[in-house]
């Protein structure tokens, strides 16, 4: 469905079974596209810093490329600002139940990336979610636009529910927390499926073992997590919890594990080589 012959796009498909779904549903998934934006109008000194960010990133792009088996060839690794109006024509044609982007769609914050991104974003015909990523920390005014002010955003795919949040900060408060529990909670007694989206992917004890190629800092759990952000972790891993599945993003690579019995988390690979991921619901 999503196969394309334009050679920048690396496309993984997941299969995903989901009890009480009553037919095929589809989403397309790009995470860290790390967008850093200039042009003509661009302050010398932003134009300076811009390059000099890009030129830093290709060396990270082709390391985790390696680790994980991307290809970065020519063909991926173009900038991003030249693969973004990629993403949006792929997802114009192919037409999927919903676009999600899992955060740090930029690198460095400043206001004509925003409104580049933003201006392509108006150009996305299907449902789309943006959540926030650890390179997207504050500048609310200019974020909340396209990612919105509630705690818990819900874009709703046929019965599949994504309960969209930010735990960009490494985090999740008790606030946070209970709005997630109450979302899920609703959205389950509605005969929808929740699925929880973010950015920072989950370390618990089921996980533990495939979670340890990466360093603590892409992992929300561990000997660091928080007081609040532990029993929200405890909460994920209840036999009652209605969340099905996790999806995020932060580790630059496709990665697959369960956070509890039966519950798959998959983070999507980076978007800067052209990696992104077809995911389909199926009833089980």
């Amino acid at each position: 469905m999503f196969y394309t012959n334009d050679p920048y796009f690396q496309v993984k498909e997941h299969v995903i079974p989901l009890k009480g779904l009553d037919k095929e549903e589809t989403v397309f998934q790009i995470s860290d596209l790390h967008l850093i934006y200039s042009n003509e109008n661009s302050t010398e000194e932003w134009k300076a810093f811009a390059e000099k960010q890009r030129n830093a990133w290709k060396g990270v792009r082709i390391s985790f490329a390696q680790l994980y088996g991307d290809a970065y060839d020519e063909p991926h690794l173009i900038q991003p600002e030249e693969a973004l109006p990629k993403y949006v024509s792929l997802v114009n044609e192919k037409k999927p139940g919903g676009f999600l982007m899992t955060g740090d769609m930029l690198n460095d914050f400043n206001k004509e990336t925003i409104d580049f991104l933003g201006d392509a974003l108006g150009e996305v015909t299907v449902p789309y979610m943006w959540v926030r990523g650890n390179h997207e920390v504050g500048n609310d005014e200019f974020y909340l636009p396209y990612t919105g002010s509630d705690l818990v955003r819900i874009m709703r795919v046929g019965k599949v529910a994504l309960l969209g949040i930010d735990n960009s900060r490494k985090k999740i408060t008790k606030e946070l927390a209970d709005a997630v529990k109450a979302c899920a909670a609703e959205e389950s007694r509605s005969g929808n499926i929740p699925v929880l989206v973010m950015h920072i992917p989950v370390k618990t004890p089921y996980n533990t073992a495939e979670t340890a190629i990466f360093d603590p800092y892409f992992l929300l759990g561990g000997d660091d997590v928080d007081p609040e952000s532990a029993e929200f972790l405890a909460y994920l891993q209840e036999d009652s919890c209605p969340i099905a599945l996790i999806l995020c993003g932060h580790v630059h690579g496709h990665h697959i594990s369960e956070f509890a019995p039966g519950k798959k988390q998959i983070c999507c690979s980076s978007a800067m080589v052209g990696a992104c991921a077809l995911l389909r619901f199926i009833p089980a």
